[in-house]
């Protein structure tokens, strides 16, 4: 008897990156009182994040000790809106579960998805040292 296994794509499963995502929209996320961390449903494929504010600056990170507000500094910088217009970065392409936003009252994240599962990606590939 033969035994057939469900096939289900991982991180390598390269076809997943090469079709259009799904796509993810948050919008008017204020970030300005602290970390706050935008969760996908997905592994995404790609990311652009948006600071409308025009008077903070955006942090964002792929784990919340990369910000600056507890003392990281494994994070990129969205500038306010209307500063030499850099209040958007060109698309990412980031296999990520999650990022952490902070500092914006205007925040707006896209994303396109994968079919792989979060479960995938432990810890969320974080970038911030002694995080496991």
């Amino acid at each position: 008897m033969a035994n057939y296994y469900q096939y289900k794509p991982g991180l390598g499963a390269v076809g997943q990156y090469q079709v259009s995502g799904k796509p993810f929209i948050t919008g008017s996320v204020d970030c300005s009182s602290g970390p706050t961390e935008i969760v996908f449903p997905s592994v995404t494929s790609w990311v652009v994040v948006q600071n409308h504010d025009t008077v903070n600056t955006l942090y964002v990170a792929v784990s919340e000790n990369g910000l600056p507000s507890k003392g990281g500094d494994n994070h990129f910088q969205v500038l306010k809106s209307g500063t030499y217009a850099y209040w958007s970065v060109p698309s990412l392409d980031l296999k990520v579960t999650s990022l952490w936003v902070e500092g914006s009252t205007d925040t707006d994240v896209l994303a396109g998805l994968t079919a792989i599962e979060v479960s995938e990606i432990p810890n969320n590939w974080s970038g911030s040292s002694g995080v496991g």
